[in-house]
């Protein structure tokens, strides 16, 4: 009896197998048992090294080499950026371009632009991990955006203003120069 999927019924698997797959198709191999890229047409060893492994295909393995789906991802970059933040956080490139501009084009939490920290990609969009603990979360959460370097720190403290206050205590205690001239910051006098 054949298998139904999403209301459909489904070929037997004997369908699938290789002497039955149409020519050009992703599972068909050569006599040394390479694959042919459907994208650059060269073949190659049907190894996890060319190709990404893919649960859609019957071979287990991409129709596209790993070289070809790179160089189609380095041109698509902020394409693939978008969808990722639309995926994850429920942001349009749009509400993201609106929170950059509304922030200044500067980190929501030092202040600083892309180019004062160094860090030539986007801001990581920042939300409460009490709303969503998990990614993807509900689009509600999202909080603004921070440099690479505020967001992993502010991750480190898992989002806790009281650890987050108490090292700020520590390093001030610590510093060689307080804010108060020579005097070391303590709880008492900040």
């Amino acid at each position: 009896m054949a298998q139904l999927r999403q209301g459909r019924e489904l070929a037997p698997l004997r369908a699938y197998s290789p002497q039955n797959l149409p020519h050009g198709s992703a599972a068909i191999r050569d006599e040394q048992n390479r694959k042919q890229c459907v994208k650059c047409l060269i073949w190659k060893p049907d190894t996890s090294e060319n190709f990404n492994k893919s649960k859609r295909m019957p071979d287990g393995l991409s129709p596209t080499c790993r070289s070809c789906q790179r160089e189609y991802r380095d041109r698509n970059e902020a394409a693939f950026r978008a969808q990722k933040r639309l995926m994850t956080y429920k942001m349009s490139p749009e509400q993201y371009d609106a929170l950059m501009s509304a922030q200044g084009g500067r980190c929501g939490s030092c202040f600083r632009t892309r180019e004062e920290t160094g860090d030539a990609r986007e801001m990581c969009v920042d939300h409460d991990h009490t709303c969503c603990p998990k990614t993807p979360t509900c689009g509600n959460c999202n909080r603004g955006l921070l440099c690479r370097e505020c967001n992993t720190g502010l991750g480190m403290f898992r989002d806790d203003p009281w650890r987050l206050m108490c090292g700020i205590i520590y390093l001030l205690k610590y510093r060689k120069k307080g804010p108060y001239g020579d005097a070391q910051a303590t709880p008492e006098n900040l």
